[in-house]
């Protein structure tokens, strides 16, 4: 049960876009913070959206992964895993109402998402942060380390949130804008003690 659960916090697929030959670490010039605050308000707007891919979850024990279906909306987040067939591995939502999850056969409710990841598996993850870092989306008041790209597009930082520690996040790749949706990242690393989290991801769809 412990593997899978941890599955639910990474995303890792090979192939994905990889950084567009004008991306590149850059000072923080006015330019590009304004570049910044131009896509950020466009993810801000962007707030009902579904990402699939593979999912991997690494630790100095182990490594497993599968593939992902993440949906998020103002409302409700849920998240599916299943393996190469299609088989479910793992089911699991957060509402205004809880937190259900369900893992092998078994059923379990909780408060949140977080609360039910750390009762069954140990493995402690800030999924209300994870929901808004997937698209690329971070407040430049609270975070660190802060690195952009020649788009203002985020390529790292790090967050201290309260009851989390600190986490590093770095981004090696976006899609570009559509008439649809803004430009959104491809592979993401998230990192906290002794864990890494890979996240990438082959397609995004608004809902």
């Amino acid at each position: 049960m412990k593997n899978w659960i941890g599955l639910l916090l990474v995303i890792w697929l090979s192939g994905c876009v990889s950084l567009p030959p004008d991306s590149q670490h850059a000072d923080l010039t006015a330019e590009l913070l304004q570049a910044y605050q131009a896509h950020s308000e466009q993810l801000g707007q962007f707030d009902s959206w579904r990402a699939s891919g593979k999912l991997a979850f690494i630790s100095p024990e182990q490594r497993q992964s599968s593939r992902v279906n993440w949906q998020h909306s103002t409302a409700e987040t849920h998240i599916l895993l299943t393996n190469t067939l299609g088989v479910t591995l793992l089911e699991a939502s957060q509402n205004a109402d809880g937190a259900s999850m369900t893992v092998d056969g078994e059923h379990y409710q909780g408060q949140s998402l977080a609360d039910l990841i750390a009762q069954l598996s140990g493995y402690r993850a800030p999924f209300d942060a994870m929901n808004r870092w997937l698209t690329g989306y971070a407040d430049l008041k609270t975070i660190n380390d802060v690195s952009l790209d020649s788009n203002g597009y985020l390529l790292g930082f790090s967050q201290y949130l309260p009851n989390w520690g600190v986490w590093h996040v770095e981004y090696n790749g976006y899609y570009p804008a559509t008439d649809e949706q803004p430009a959104l990242p491809s592979r993401i690393t998230l990192k906290h003690p002794n864990l890494t989290l890979k996240l990438a991801i082959s397609r995004w769809q608004s809902q």
